[in-house]
C-alpha cells in the first residue's frame, strides 16, 4: 500500500513538472505575456493579494499583468500596428508600454506621486518593481 502511495506522488509530482515546463515555455514565447513573465519567474500563487485588499487595485494590477488593458501596446496588436508604432497618446513618439504606463508617462504624474514611492519612478525599470519589497 505505501508503494502505491509513493507511485502515486511521483506521478502526480512529474506531471507537475511537465506541466510547469508548458508553462514556462508558453510564457516565454508569447509576446503578449512579456510584461507577465518580467514579474512572474516562479509557479507559485501570487502575493499581491495579501498585499492589495481593496480589489479594484488587484483586479486593476491583474489586467496590467495580464495586458488585458487598453494600452497602445496592447491595442496596436488587434488593428496591425508593428510593436514599434504603438506609440503614447501624450508623449507621441515613445510606445505605450506598462512599464511607460506606471512609472513615466508625464499625464499620470500626479497619480504617480499620490500612489507609488518615487524612488521606482526615479530611473524606472522593471527590476524594481519585481523586487520582493517593491511597492505591491
Amino acid at each position: 500500500m505505501l508503494q502505491m502511495k509513493l507511485a502515486f506522488y511521483q506521478s502526480v509530482q512529474r506531471l507537475r513538472d511537465q506541466y510547469v515546463q508548458l508553462w514556462t515555455s508558453s510564457c516565454k514565447n508569447s509576446s503578449k505575456l512579456t510584461t507577465y513573465f518580467g514579474f512572474k519567474t516562479q509557479y507559485v500563487t501570487e502575493s499581491y493579494g495579501n498585499y492589495l485588499i481593496v480589489r479594484k487595485y488587484r483586479n486593476v494590477y491583474a489586467r496590467l499583468l495580464s495586458s488585458a488593458h487598453c494600452l497602445a501596446i496592447e491595442r496596436g496588436r488587434y488593428t496591425n500596428i508593428v510593436k514599434e508604432s504603438r506609440f503614447c497618446p501624450c508623449c507621441k513618439s515613445i510606445i505605450e508600454n506598462e512599464l511607460h504606463f506606471l512609472l513615466v508617462c508625464p499625464l499620470y504624474k500626479d497619480i504617480r506621486k499620490q500612489c507609488i514611492e518615487t524612488k521606482y519612478y526615479t530611473n524606472p525599470c522593471l527590476n524594481k518593481l519585481n523586487a520582493p519589497n517593491a511597492m505591491w
